[in-house]
């Protein structure tokens, strides 16, 4: 399953988390003289499992299980990909990053993208208002 699972029983909408290395060339990778960099093979591989874990999810929906874990058979789920740490990618990939993610879905779920430096530098701000620090 997911690498955590983070959400809301309360509201039934829970977050799917895979986290992936921190490398700069986690998200894109040179390959040979080609102007524009592919997407990297982490990337994709973390992409590739949540296309897999919200499957396995809607594949389970109707049993007991899945009520029993997610407390409503309408549970709904997002993704979250969390790699790279200061990527400082080229305009284009930055581009390139947010357009797919803000275009693509998986089975009408979205699918997020953050480095590991934003992840944290959001964990923080959330810890300072969220605790008055």
């Amino acid at each position: 399953m997911a690498d955590l699972i983070v959400g809301d029983s309360s509201v039934h909408q829970y977050l799917l988390v895979e986290l992936e290395n921190g490398a700069a060339d986690s998200v894109f990778k040179q390959k040979g003289k080609k102007s524009t960099p592919d997407w990297a093979p982490r990337f994709e591989s973390a992409y590739s499992q949540l296309v897999d874990w919200l499957w396995k999810l809607e594949d389970m929906r109707s049993t007991a299980d899945f009520v029993n874990t997610f407390g409503s058979r309408r549970a709904t789920f997002q993704g979250l990909i969390v790699i790279g740490k200061d990527m400082n990618l080229a305009q284009q990939e930055q581009d390139r990053l947010k357009w797919r993610m803000d275009r693509t879905m998986i089975d009408s779920n979205a699918v997020s993208s953050v480095s590991f430096n934003t992840l944290c530098d959001d964990l923080d701000h959330w810890l300072r208002v969220g605790h008055g620090v």
